[in-house]
């Protein structure tokens, strides 16, 4: 469920930062302790957490179409797909170069992220995570059945 939930944070997230973004890129960074300011704090917390995540998501290899665990090989697929996109829009290039007079606008790197937000919003992806968390649910629920045979013989009884 906590899955569910934060990939429906990240999605809204991805696509909202996207326009306060571009907003920013023209017309320059929000003053600290405004909401813009906040929300920006906000949406960069969000993003570094989903990358940090990224780490201990299990995957499913496509060839055996098993779910993955263990870190190593896990840490190298996000390596080797998303990491360098997520780590693109995390670089605060604005503070790297604030000398420069039109810095603001190294704010058009952060609109990548609409990208990603349309990659989560993809229909097929949810329903896949869905059917994953409600599968893991139910498998719960059947082998707790199977450990009190009582209760099973007992639910087909007539009293």
């Amino acid at each position: 469920m906590f899955f569910i939930i934060w990939n429906l944070l990240n999605t809204v997230t991805c696509i909202v930062s996207a326009f306060q973004y571009a907003f920013m890129t023209a017309f320059g960074t929000p003053q600290k302790g405004t909401k813009a300011y906040i929300f920006d704090s906000f949406f960069e917390a969000v993003f570094i957490c989903d990358a940090l995540l990224q780490f201990f998501l299990e995957y499913q290899d496509q060839n055996t179409r098993t779910a993955v665990r263990d870190h190593y090989k896990i840490a190298m697929f996000y390596f080797k797909g998303r990491c360098a996109f997520d780590c693109l829009t995390i670089i605060p290039f604005k503070d790297i170069f604030n000398s420069y007079e039109r810095s603001r606008l190294f704010y058009s790197v952060k609109i990548l992220r609409l990208k990603k937000g349309f990659y989560l919003l993809d229909t097929s992806k949810f329903k896949e995570q869905v059917k994953v968390f409600f599968d893991k649910r139910l498998k719960k629920y059947i082998k707790s059945l199977e450990q009190q045979p009582n209760l099973v013989e007992n639910m087909y009884l007539d009293k």
